[in-house]
Protein backbone atom coordinates (compact mmCIF):
# COMPACT_ATOMS: atom_id res chain seq x y z
CA UNK A 1 0.00 0.00 0.00
CA UNK A 2 1.49 3.34 -0.68
CA UNK A 3 2.47 5.14 1.98
CA UNK A 4 -0.28 8.22 1.17
CA UNK A 5 -3.12 5.64 1.23
CA UNK A 6 -1.59 4.42 4.42
CA UNK A 7 -1.88 7.44 6.61
CA UNK A 8 -5.04 8.23 5.04
CA UNK A 9 -6.19 4.87 6.24
CA UNK A 10 -4.51 5.23 10.23
CA UNK A 11 -6.20 9.02 9.99
CA UNK A 12 -9.64 6.99 9.50
CA UNK A 13 -9.32 4.43 11.38
CA UNK A 14 -8.25 6.79 14.41
CA UNK A 15 -11.17 9.18 13.37
CA UNK A 16 -13.61 6.16 13.80
CA UNK A 17 -12.15 5.18 17.06
CA UNK A 18 -12.70 8.94 18.64
CA UNK A 19 -16.15 8.50 17.13
CA UNK A 20 -17.26 5.55 18.55
CA UNK A 21 -16.12 7.04 22.26
CA UNK A 22 -17.64 10.15 21.63
CA UNK A 23 -20.99 8.13 20.89
CA UNK A 24 -20.21 5.51 23.71
CA UNK A 25 -19.75 8.60 26.21
CA UNK A 26 -22.62 10.82 24.88
CA UNK A 27 -25.37 8.11 24.05
CA UNK A 28 -28.47 9.45 25.93
CA UNK A 29 -28.30 12.68 24.14
CA UNK A 30 -26.96 11.23 21.03
CA UNK A 31 -30.19 9.18 21.02
CA UNK A 32 -32.77 12.24 22.17
CA UNK A 33 -31.11 14.70 19.31
CA UNK A 34 -31.74 12.03 16.64
CA UNK A 35 -35.41 11.51 17.82
CA UNK A 36 -35.68 15.08 17.96
CA UNK A 37 -34.45 15.69 14.48
CA UNK A 38 -36.25 12.75 13.23
CA UNK A 39 -38.86 14.80 14.42
CA UNK A 40 -37.58 17.83 12.58
CA UNK A 41 -37.74 16.10 9.50
CA UNK A 42 -40.91 14.69 9.23
CA UNK A 43 -42.73 17.89 10.31
CA UNK A 44 -40.22 19.69 7.51
CA UNK A 45 -41.93 17.08 5.08
CA UNK A 46 -45.58 17.74 6.01
CA UNK A 47 -44.73 21.63 5.38
CA UNK A 48 -43.68 20.73 2.21
CA UNK A 49 -46.85 18.39 1.50
CA UNK A 50 -49.12 21.75 2.28
CA UNK A 51 -46.99 23.81 0.31
CA UNK A 52 -45.39 26.15 3.72
CA UNK A 53 -41.92 25.12 2.56
CA UNK A 54 -40.69 25.74 -0.80
CA UNK A 55 -36.90 24.84 -0.19
CA UNK A 56 -34.52 23.10 2.03
CA UNK A 57 -33.61 26.88 3.42
CA UNK A 58 -34.25 27.56 7.62
CA UNK A 59 -37.90 26.73 7.63
CA UNK A 60 -38.84 29.76 9.37
CA UNK A 61 -37.86 31.77 6.24
CA UNK A 62 -39.88 29.70 3.64
CA UNK A 63 -43.00 30.22 6.32
CA UNK A 64 -42.58 33.54 6.78
CA UNK A 65 -42.85 33.62 2.70
CA UNK A 66 -46.02 31.91 2.55
CA UNK A 67 -47.20 33.97 5.60
CA UNK A 68 -46.29 37.37 3.63
CA UNK A 69 -48.03 35.91 0.84
CA UNK A 70 -51.13 34.85 2.28
CA UNK A 71 -51.20 38.48 4.03
CA UNK A 72 -50.46 40.25 1.02
CA UNK A 73 -52.59 38.31 -1.47
CA UNK A 74 -49.36 37.42 -3.18
CA UNK A 75 -48.71 34.61 -5.89
CA UNK A 76 -45.51 33.27 -4.61
CA UNK A 77 -42.33 33.00 -7.47
CA UNK A 78 -42.06 29.74 -8.99
CA UNK A 79 -38.48 29.45 -8.09
CA UNK A 80 -38.41 29.30 -4.48
CA UNK A 81 -34.37 30.64 -4.24
CA UNK A 82 -35.28 33.95 -7.15
CA UNK A 83 -32.50 36.18 -6.27
CA UNK A 84 -34.88 39.36 -7.49
CA UNK A 85 -38.10 38.95 -5.78
CA UNK A 86 -40.22 35.85 -3.85
CA UNK A 87 -43.28 37.29 -5.34
CA UNK A 88 -46.16 39.25 -7.28
CA UNK A 89 -49.50 41.05 -7.51
CA UNK A 90 -51.77 41.06 -9.45
CA UNK A 91 -50.46 44.22 -11.47
CA UNK A 92 -47.14 42.05 -11.64
CA UNK A 93 -45.60 44.23 -9.07
CA UNK A 94 -42.77 42.73 -7.19
CA UNK A 95 -42.10 42.05 -3.78
CA UNK A 96 -38.81 40.79 -2.07
CA UNK A 97 -39.45 38.95 1.28
CA UNK A 98 -37.43 39.29 4.34
CA UNK A 99 -37.87 37.70 7.66
CA UNK A 100 -36.33 38.76 10.97
CA UNK A 101 -37.11 36.35 14.56
CA UNK A 102 -37.57 39.35 17.04
CA UNK A 103 -38.44 39.59 20.93
CA UNK A 104 -40.30 42.99 19.66
CA UNK A 105 -41.15 44.81 16.55
CA UNK A 106 -38.58 47.55 18.11
CA UNK A 107 -35.57 45.09 18.40
CA UNK A 108 -32.55 46.72 15.76
CA UNK A 109 -31.86 44.27 12.95
CA UNK A 110 -30.75 45.42 9.63
CA UNK A 111 -31.57 43.40 5.97
CA UNK A 112 -28.96 43.50 3.50
CA UNK A 113 -29.51 44.06 -0.14
CA UNK A 114 -25.74 43.98 -1.13
CA UNK A 115 -26.88 41.28 -3.99
CA UNK A 116 -30.93 41.92 -4.56
CA UNK A 117 -32.45 44.38 -7.21
CA UNK A 118 -35.45 44.57 -9.40
CA UNK A 119 -38.04 44.99 -6.69
CA UNK A 120 -41.47 47.19 -6.03
CA UNK A 121 -42.10 46.22 -2.59
CA UNK A 122 -39.97 45.11 0.52
CA UNK A 123 -42.45 42.76 2.73
CA UNK A 124 -40.77 42.23 6.44
CA UNK A 125 -42.41 39.73 8.29
CA UNK A 126 -41.60 39.80 11.98
CA UNK A 127 -41.78 36.68 13.90
CA UNK A 128 -41.75 35.83 17.52
CA UNK A 129 -38.16 34.73 18.30
CA UNK A 130 -39.59 31.54 20.66
CA UNK A 131 -42.51 30.43 19.23
CA UNK A 132 -41.89 31.84 15.38
CA UNK A 133 -45.62 33.35 15.68
CA UNK A 134 -46.02 36.50 13.03
CA UNK A 135 -45.77 39.26 14.80
CA UNK A 136 -46.50 41.96 11.96
CA UNK A 137 -45.97 42.14 8.33
CA UNK A 138 -44.98 45.33 6.85
CA UNK A 139 -45.11 46.18 2.91
CA UNK A 140 -42.82 49.15 2.32
CA UNK A 141 -41.81 50.89 -1.27
CA UNK A 142 -38.65 49.96 -2.49
CA UNK A 143 -38.49 53.76 -3.00
CA UNK A 144 -38.69 54.50 1.10
CA UNK A 145 -35.86 51.28 1.87
CA UNK A 146 -33.13 52.84 -0.82
CA UNK A 147 -33.64 56.14 0.62
CA UNK A 148 -32.95 54.55 4.03
CA UNK A 149 -29.95 52.07 2.73
CA UNK A 150 -26.96 52.69 4.51
CA UNK A 151 -23.63 53.04 2.58
CA UNK A 152 -22.88 49.03 3.04
CA UNK A 153 -26.45 48.61 1.17
CA UNK A 154 -28.26 47.83 4.50
CA UNK A 155 -31.92 48.69 5.54
CA UNK A 156 -31.61 49.39 9.22
CA UNK A 157 -34.60 48.51 11.12
CA UNK A 158 -35.39 49.98 14.53
CA UNK A 159 -37.75 52.31 16.64
CA UNK A 160 -37.42 55.47 14.70
CA UNK A 161 -37.65 53.51 11.31
CA UNK A 162 -40.32 51.33 11.89
CA UNK A 163 -42.42 54.96 13.33
CA UNK A 164 -41.21 56.41 10.08
CA UNK A 165 -42.88 53.42 8.26
CA UNK A 166 -46.25 53.52 10.26
CA UNK A 167 -46.29 57.05 9.46
CA UNK A 168 -45.93 56.26 6.20
CA UNK A 169 -49.22 53.49 6.04
CA UNK A 170 -46.96 51.33 5.36
CA UNK A 171 -48.24 48.79 7.71
CA UNK A 172 -48.18 46.60 9.85
CA UNK A 173 -50.43 44.99 6.98
CA UNK A 174 -53.62 43.49 7.71
CA UNK A 175 -55.97 41.15 6.57
CA UNK A 176 -59.54 41.04 7.22
CA UNK A 177 -59.55 36.84 7.08
CA UNK A 178 -56.32 36.12 8.83
CA UNK A 179 -56.23 37.64 12.31
CA UNK A 180 -53.54 35.00 13.68
CA UNK A 181 -51.33 31.93 12.74
CA UNK A 182 -53.56 30.71 15.40
CA UNK A 183 -56.32 30.78 13.24
CA UNK A 184 -55.45 28.39 10.52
Amino acid sequence: MPFQATVAAKRTERYHSRMKATTQTHRPELAEALVFLGEIEKAKARLKEIGVLRSDRDPACDFAEWWAAQVCGLDLAVNAVEPAYDAVDHQGRKYQIKSRRVVDLNEPTSFDFRKVAGFDFLVTVFLARATLEPLAVYQIPYAFVKEHLSDNLRFRWNRAVRQQVEAAGYGPVEDANVTSATTL
